[in-house]
C-alpha cells in the first residue's frame, strides 16, 4: 500500500528507515561515531517522495493551487546565499555552501519555514563557525 499525504514520513517507516544504513559490529569497530558507509543521506528528507526536489536556488516562485480557502497562494522564496565559515585549529579557513534544504510551508497560517543546511569536512578539529549570509542586493552581513 502507498502512503499518500503532505504531512512528514516517520523515520520509522521502513521505506525510510531502510536508507539510514547499516549499524553493526563492523560500524561500531570502525566507523562509529560517524554514520555508516551505507548511509543515504536521503534518509533526512521527510517529505513525500512526491514532494521532494533537487535543491532550490532560493528564488522561486511557489504557488499552491487549491490548498487555502482563496485556491491560491503565491511567494517567492528568498535569495538569499548562507555559507558558513569554518575556522579550523590549525588556522586554516574554509567556506561551506549552505543549500536550502527544508520549505515547511503551512498554507492556513500564511507562514513558511525555511532551513539551510550546510556539510562541513571535521579533519583537522573545528575551531570555530560563524554564518554568514549574501543577500539580493550583494551584501555580507555577519
Amino acid at each position: 500500500m502507498r502512503v499518500e499525504g503532505f504531512g512528514p514520513i516517520c523515520k520509522t517507516w521502513q521505506p525510510r528507515l531502510a536508507l539510514a544504513g547499516t549499524y553493526d559490529q563492523a560500524w561500531q569497530a570502525g566507523r562509529w561515531p560517524f554514520l555508516p558507509g551505507d548511509f543515504d543521506y536521503g534518509f533526512w528528507n521527510c517529505a513525500h517522495p512526491d514532494l521532494q526536489i533537487p535543491f532550490p536556488r532560493g528564488d522561486e516562485t511557489v504557488q499552491l493551487h487549491n490548498l487555502t480557502p482563496d485556491g491560491l497562494l503565491r511567494f517567492c522564496l528568498p535569495g538569499w546565499l548562507p555559507f558558513v565559515l569554518v575556522r579550523y585549529q590549525d588556522g586554516t579557513l574554509n567556506e561551506a555552501r549552505a543549500n536550502l534544504d527544508t520549505v515547511f510551508i503551512e498554507p492556513d497560517a500564511r507562514r513558511v519555514s525555511l532551513v539551510w543546511r550546510a556539510s562541513i569536512i571535521s579533519e583537522p578539529p573545528v575551531r570555530a563557525l560563524e554564518s554568514r549570509l549574501l543577500t539580493p542586493g550583494g551584501d555580507h552581513h555577519g
